[in-house]
């Protein structure tokens, strides 16, 4: 229950490094990105899936928001902070195909960045300093998620700012107190609490969906070390995107990027990009109404992906 303005300016000061490959493995990373991006269209690798593992998976890395699963409605305009330019625009370029293959727009140059990669020497050192001189930033998040980004071991921290919306898009009214009856005091409510006036309550349905304003991602340099563009730019695409929990990727038995840094620290051979597990799993996420509870959108886009998977491999 919060409303967070949906533009901003990030005037932080971040040192530009590459990411440390040699330059004839980042000279085939480049061709493997141009070729799996042809015509928005990303090159996944089939694979078999458990389905109970999907059901268990699914509702493991799907992070709600007042028991709803948050979704971008505007275009999507990624920025990429702490890299070359080079590889900048060439993360950016993977996450837009991603998110043309979830079906969302994807704005035009010039845009206000509303998905934002930050790479960094120190992503808690990263977080601290945005607490103090951008708190607005992290705002969203509330005191006990703020310490438990900031502690988080990382080398991944991500977050999004939302903001509840009526189902058909429109504001939602937001009350500080609550009258319970003649003649006795209001009720004063916790700052950010709303309203829907006029909404039909329905129990395959709820009269709100969140939507997510802005999504951020910080990374500590030093974990891209031997990585390729192509599962930079995917791992950061899916996160962003879909708000999954890095903290809980590491219970995924499914084969997907999202376990990238998960595989790196086990000495196990990364996924080389997007999986057939999370092109369905992308797809699945903004696939129907955006006004479910979390836990029926869960088992949604877990029979999505089965079913997906399911005609890939027939």
């Amino acid at each position: 229950m919060r409303n967070i303005a949906p533009t901003f300016a990030l005037a932080l000061a971040l040192c530009c490094g590459a990411v440390a490959n040699a330059q004839d493995e980042l000279q085939a990373d480049l061709a493997d990105l141009e070729d799996s991006t042809q015509g928005d269209v990303i090159v996944v690798k089939g694979q078999k899936q458990n389905p109970m593992a999907i059901v268990r998976e699914v509702r493991a890395i799907s992070a709600s928001t007042d028991g709803q699963l948050a979704r971008f409605q505007q275009p999507i305009c990624p920025l990429v902070h702490g890299l070359a330019s080079s590889y900048s625009q060439q993360i950016a370029t993977r996450i837009r195909a991603l998110a043309k293959v979830a079906g969302l727009r994807v704005a035009k140059d010039g845009c206000k960045a509303n998905l934002t990669l930050i790479v960094t020497s120190s992503g808690q050192e990263f977080i601290e300093t945005l607490r103090s001189d951008r708190p607005e930033l992290l705002a969203a998040l509330g005191p006990a998620k703020y310490r438990a980004l900031r502690d988080s071991a990382g080398p991944v921290w991500s977050w999004q700012s939302t903001e509840p919306k009526r189902a058909d898009g429109g504001s939602v009214q937001y009350v500080s107190e609550l009258e319970i009856g003649p003649g006795a005091p209001p009720l004063p409510l916790s700052k950010g609490a709303y309203q829907v006036p006029g909404a039909r309550l329905s129990r395959l349905s709820e009269p709100t969906r969140q939507d997510v304003n802005l999504s951020f991602v910080v990374i500590d340099r030093d974990s891209l070390v031997g990585l390729t563009l192509q599962q930079i730019g995917d791992f950061f695409g899916l996160v962003g995107l879909t708000g999954a929990r890095f903290s809980q990727t590491d219970k995924l038995s499914t084969p997907s990027i999202l376990k990238l840094f998960n595989d790196k620290a086990d000495g196990l051979t990364p996924q080389d990009g997007a999986t057939e597990f999370d092109i369905a799993y992308l797809k699945a996420r903004y696939s129907g109404a955006p006004n479910k509870s979390s836990t029926q959108e869960s088992k949604a886009i877990a029979i999505s992906i089965l079913q997906d998977v399911g005609r890939r491999n027939d």
